[in-house]
């Protein structure tokens, strides 16, 4: 059977978790990834197909896939649409 997680665990986990965020999304990431995805002008129907190639790179320029925690899938299921994936 599983178990299901508490309101206390949750908040438990989050307060360890709140300081590593802080220190990976650092205001100068921030303004290198809206920055490059701005500085890109699409239609708004266009925009995931033109910004999905420039979030993907620098994602990976950053690391977030060597893990394998991450996934970015910019066609998931055939769809077109864009999908991340974040989890063990």
């Amino acid at each position: 059977m599983k178990q299901s997680i508490s309101g206390n665990q949750i908040s438990s986990v989050l307060k360890k978790l709140q300081p590593l965020v802080d220190a990976h999304i650092t205001p100068e990431r921030l303004r290198r990834y809206v920055t490059s995805i701005s500085s890109v002008a699409t239609p708004s129907t266009a925009a995931s197909a033109i910004r999905n190639p420039i979030l993907k790179k620098l994602l990976r320029e950053d690391g977030a896939f060597a893990d394998g925690y991450l996934h970015f899938q910019d066609n998931f299921a055939t769809h077109g649409s864009t999908c991340h994936l974040n989890g063990l």
